[in-house]
Parts: structure tokens; sequence; C-alpha cells
């Protein structure tokens, strides 16, 4: 099966320019409920979620690429 390169990286950037308006229009309600909340100590440090999140946002556009060039069901 020859992989679909353009679409998955359509689908990858769309996902990170989703992701990231997302994060923008929330980024000060996060930092306020994040000054609010008593974290445990096994909480992942902070610079860690960008990470995660960039991520998972990739992973979804793979996800979503594949989906989208994957030849029609016939049922």
């Amino acid at each position: 099966m020859k992989i679909p390169w353009k679409k998955i990286l359509l689908w990858v950037g769309l996902c990170l320019v989703v992701g990231g308006i997302a994060g923008i229009l929330i980024r000060d309600r996060t930092a306020q409920y994040a000054s609010v909340i008593q974290k445990p100590p096994f909480s992942p440090p902070g610079w860690l979620f960008p990470i995660t999140w960039t991520v998972l946002y990739i992973l979804m556009g793979i996800g979503a690429g594949l989906v989208h060039a994957a030849p029609e069901s016939k049922v």
C-alpha cells in the first residue's frame, strides 16, 4: 500500500493548527486553574504538557489522514 504522505501531512497540519488555536484561547484560564489547585506530588512537570499534546495532535493527524485515504467500505 502506498502511503498518502500529502493527505497525512495536511491532516497533521490541520490538527496542529486547531490544537494551537485551542491552546491560545484557553491559555489564561489554564494559568488561573493551575494557580488555584493543589497538585499531588506525582503530577508531571508543566513543561511536559505541551510536548505531550503536540505528540497527540500529530498522532491524531496521522490517524485522520490514513482514514481519509482508506478505500471506501463496501458495507
